[in-house]
């Protein structure tokens, strides 16, 4: 194995003040501990990088198993910075492609397998809601409906298919038709919409600062603002940084989209962006 180093657009000079004008990161941040940076040479166990949820989650389960462990994790920008705390904030059942998976296993009578994906894609939600609830999160968490809208006939068409899977699936869906969408959403071009149960909306930015306190309570060394320069494989790993080092015999690569800036996958990483507006 040899050793990956970033190329130079990933390397400090690149921004990473991470969340500039995005209101789920900047309206938490008054919350927010300083960022420490790695200083030094340092051992762990364990050494996470990335701070955000996967990140997160890996460091929160890794130190309720193995509590005698030594865990450090390290975040180039800010926790939750990414993907992690810029999104929509709404937590949806199904991973990209299973709905139409569901959809053909109903189509083929095995209704029994199609509930099983539908139940095993939206497990996180029920998973997250009772992390909150266990420790008392603060992070706006709400059970909401989501409203799946149709601009034409043929969208009607395709969310009254959704409709009928949802029923099969014994999940609540009903079609809103538009004298009664209007009082909820305004745009006269909306023919109706999918109204869908059992979604869920969340605060990210809050609850990523929450499980970082969470994880930080259980002894886990978090280290903002220390981006990686260089992984050194082997039976114990070397990571570097712009002021230290860690070295420890197992890594968790935590880094999403942004691991084919540490040198991996640069051909095997599809962007997808997602778009939403914040009301009052």
């Amino acid at each position: 194995m040899t050793t990956v180093t970033p190329p130079d657009s990933a390397l400090p000079g690149a921004p990473l003040s991470g969340g500039a004008g995005c209101y789920w990161l900047e309206s938490p941040r008054g919350d927010a501990p300083p960022p420490q940076a790695l200083r030094g040479d340092q051992t762990a166990d364990v050494v996470i990088i990335g701070g955000g949820f996967t990140g997160l989650s890996a460091a929160l389960h890794l130190s309720e198993s193995f509590p005698e462990r030594r865990i450090l994790l390290l975040e180039a920008a800010r926790i939750g910075y990414g993907a992690s705390g810029q999104n929509s904030g709404l937590l949806l059942p199904f991973i990209n492609g299973a709905e139409e998976i569901v959809q053909d296993l109903l189509r083929a009578g095995r209704e029994g397998d199609a509930r099983h994906v539908y139940q095993e894609t939206s497990a996180g939600i029920g998973i997250i809601e009772d992390l909150i609830a266990e420790h008392g999160l603060d992070c706006e968490w709400e059970r909401v409906d989501a409203m799946r809208t149709a601009l034409t006939a043929r969208h009607e068409r395709q969310l009254e298919r959704e409709r009928e899977m949802y029923a099969a699936l014994g999940v609540e869906a009903e079609w809103v038709p538009r004298a009664a969408l209007r009082p909820r959403v305004d745009p006269a071009k909306y023919r109706g919409a999918l109204r869908i149960k059992s979604r869920a909306m969340v605060h990210p930015g809050k609850l990523a600062r929450e499980v970082r306190a969470l994880v930080q309570a259980r002894g886990v060394q978090i280290h903002e603002e220390s981006p990686v320069l260089e992984i050194v494989p082997g039976a114990t790993v070397t990571v570097r940084t712009p002021a230290g080092s860690v070295r420890a015999p197992a890594l968790v690569l935590a880094t999403n989209a942004y691991t084919g800036q540490l040198g991996m996958f640069r051909r095997r990483i599809l962007p997808v962006h997602c778009y939403c507006i914040a009301t009052e």
